[in-house]
């Protein structure tokens, strides 16, 4: 897919199709199979060596990665959809809870570096306190050398320059 296609597939879908979905059962917890799934925090997603594009999601903070489950199951071939699990949080919350979001987005970025590594294009995708974790995180990769994602989706939370923004 190149990246006119791609943008138009996450327009398309991302109100339409995406909005009227329920969740479904827990993608599932386990250790990390070669080449079959990886871990993304808690949660053991298949990967999808034919995607175009990796889409890391993350949630508000009262929320965990579940509750992106039926994204990860309505993902078209081209897209693979790695929703992370906070640690504190749902499948992780026998893991001590960040409270400083430096930190947190730190171990987020050592936990998707080995994705990084296939060179397939990202994408972030926030939503509430989740949209200032992308944000955050979309920069800490940048520092540390990674490109830049194709593109960062925020939502449930204003831009940072306004007043209401991402204050952290």
């Amino acid at each position: 897919a190149n990246e006119e296609e791609v943008r138009s597939a996450f327009v398309d879908s991302s109100s339409s199709r995406f909005d009227k979905l329920q969740c479904s059962e827990p993608i599932g917890a386990g250790s990390l199979l070669a080449g079959e799934c990886h871990f993304t925090g808690a949660l053991k997603i298949p990967l999808k060596p034919t995607a175009a594009v990796r889409l890391f999601m993350l949630y508000g903070l009262a929320d965990h990665a579940i509750s992106l489950n039926a994204w990860w199951r309505a993902a078209p071939a081209w897209l693979e959809v790695r929703p992370l699990e906070l640690p504190g949080h749902g499948q992780r919350s026998e893991e001590e809870l960040k409270t400083s979001a430096t930190e947190l987005v730190s171990q987020l970025a050592d936990e998707i570096e080995p994705l990084l590594q296939t060179g397939a294009p990202y994408a972030l995708y926030g939503f509430s306190s989740g949209a200032l974790l992308a944000f955050l995180l979309s920069h800490e990769l940048n520092r540390r050398g990674w490109r830049a994602p194709i593109r960062l989706f925020v939502s449930g939370r204003g831009r940072p320059d306004e007043s209401g923004g991402f204050d952290p």
